[in-house]
């Protein structure tokens, strides 16, 4: 009888991407097994062509969380209803970060009726996992801990080293999109300001400044990507840019930054598909973890900007801090360091 795996994903984009090499150690480790991927919504578009898995399930998620938001909750159990009591084995790629985020996990694995269940028990909020990951057997980094999770399922096959995420972009999409990146006047740079998470966002003014620093000393033409809720350069900017905001898929999106010379961005999705194209980038951490979530990249096509502050990293949707103090892990990155990043990844 055929096995049946089931993995779980349900987290972000970038999160997705992070977890391709283990995708790929999955087929290559039971190629005769018919293998589900559980997905958020938001990473369908990416996750849908994944060659190495048989069926790609989404579902919706709330915002930077596993679970879905009250008004998604019946299409939520409509997904996952072809799913109940078809697995023998369950596997969670992605480390529960509360109580409550365990309790949903628990519930997709029992839903699922696998009698083998494997993941991380990350500040011990998971320790119901037949095996699982524990303290410093979990790697900071997420690309490896995903394929560490993975190894799990045969400990007769040594863990693969860790390897390159991957995505599966239409070649049309990637042409069309080249060819419109080339048509721009200058050297074309992807910018992203935002994310799902407020604090993390960078300032449109702040912006302005150093893209017009930039422009000063390089040709280039930003285009500016995320959606209608991300931030962009302020309307009345004398900075000579395009805003694609809300106005590009998700994969259109990954197709432009695959084409840019370089991507500056906020602590989010876009720095995981530097990755795939091994695209020169600058990080504005802000709140972020940088161990833990970061491209891929050589050194000399990467810099990772930080500001210290006591309290990062953090996952607030909103800065807590009052005044001066309010979200200063952005603001405390100074313009002249963005500038002088991009000169170090970009002008080799």
């Amino acid at each position: 009888m055929t096995e049946r795996i089931l993995i779980l994903n349900v987290s972000g984009i970038g999160d997705f991407i992070d977890s391709t090499p283990a995708l790929r150690f999955a087929r290559k480790m039971r190629p005769a097994a018919r293998i589900s991927l559980l997905v958020s919504e938001k990473a369908y578009p990416l996750a849908r062509t994944c060659p190495y898995m048989d069926e790609v399930i989404s579902v919706p998620t709330s915002s930077g969380r596993s679970i879905p938001r009250l008004p998604d909750l019946p299409r939520w159990l409509k997904q996952i209803r072809q799913l109940r009591g078809q697995f023998d084995t369950a596997i969670n790629l992605y480390g529960v970060a509360s109580r409550g985020g365990a309790g949903w996990i628990r519930f997709l694995l029992v839903w699922s009726g696998a009698s083998l269940t494997i993941g991380s028990n990350i500040g011990g909020l998971a320790p119901f996992y037949d095996r699982r990951l524990e303290g410093d057997a979990v790697p900071p980094d997420q690309v490896e801990q995903a394929v560490r999770i993975l190894s799990l399922l045969d400990g007769s096959v040594l863990p693969e080293k860790q390897g390159q995420p991957e995505l599966w972009i239409d070649t049309n999409t990637l042409e069309v999109s080249r060819n419109w990146v080339r048509s721009l006047p200058g050297s074309p740079i992807a910018v992203f300001l935002g994310g799902e998470r407020r604090t993390r966002h960078e300032e449109p003014v702040r912006a302005e400044a150093w893209l017009a620093e930039i422009q000063q000393h390089w040709k280039v033409h930003p285009i500016v990507i995320g959606t209608t809720s991300d931030p962009g350069l302020p309307p009345n900017t004398h900075v000579e840019h395009t805003d694609l905001r809300g106005k590009s898929s998700l994969e259109k999106t990954a197709a432009i930054i695959a084409s840019c010379s370089a991507l500056i961005t906020t602590h989010s999705s876009p720095q995981h598909f530097a990755t795939i194209w091994n695209v020169p980038t600058v990080v504005l951490v802000g709140p972020g973890d940088a161990a833990r979530y970061r491209p891929h990249l050589d050194a000399e096509r990467l810099r990772m900007l930080r500001n210290p502050v006591v309290c990062s990293p953090c996952y607030y949707q909103d800065c807590p801090l009052p005044g001066l103090e309010k979200q200063k892990c952005m603001s405390g990155i100074p313009i002249s360091a963005i500038v002088q990043a991009y000169s170090e990844v970009s002008q080799r």
